[in-house]
């Protein structure tokens, strides 16, 4: 089946990064997707780009969205300064992927969410743990996450599922334009 519009929204994080992929104005997700690099690999910047790379070739022009929560808050709160430029870096290496594919689909629209807004769509509450994120994705939706990944990534790939019906509901609501992200083009 092929999927025009395509949303892929992303919970980066640099042990397990979740992606969601869903089409425009559908409810249920095409694929659930993680990004496990080897712990200690030396490496683990390059195969998360490669992985990026991968996910983004793979869809190439049916992606019309690329969502991705900010992680500025895990920045500011509580991190080490190491921990800080591993996330720092971590980002780059997903706005240079993304770079790299909206240089080849000029039509992708990029959408950068803070954490906060996403839990607040999913839940409620700002404040949501990711206990409460996981309890609000569809129960057919969570047993196909379950089925899809390893089990200490569900709760990434929540996150991103989430991502990827708020930007839907915002595409829905035309107010998609109110998130987009095109300051670092």
């Amino acid at each position: 089946m092929i999927h025009k519009d395509l949303i892929i929204a992303i919970d980066p994080s640099l042990n397990s990064t979740g992606l969601c992929i869903l089409p425009v104005g559908e409810n249920t997700p095409i694929a659930y997707l993680t990004i496990r690099p080897p712990v200690g690999d030396p490496h683990r910047l390059k195969y998360i780009y490669d992985y990026y790379r991968m996910v983004f070739d793979t869809y190439n022009q049916d992606i019309r969205y690329i969502a991705y929560e900010s992680q500025m808050h895990q920045m500011r709160y509580g991190y080490q300064s190491g921990t800080i430029l591993e996330l720092a870096e971590n980002i780059g290496i997903l706005k240079l992927s993304i770079l790299s594919t909206k240089f080849i689909y000029p039509n992708v629209s990029i959408v950068r969410v803070n954490p906060d807004i996403i839990k607040e769509y999913a839940t409620g509450s700002k404040k949501a743990t990711k206990e409460d994120m996981m309890d609000h994705v569809d129960q057919r939706h969570m047993k196909s996450i379950k089925s899809s990944i390893p089990e200490s990534s569900v709760n990434d790939v929540s996150d991103a599922y989430h991502l990827a019906r708020m930007v839907n509901n915002r595409i829905s609501e035309d107010t998609i334009s109110d998130i987009l992200y095109e300051g670092w083009f």
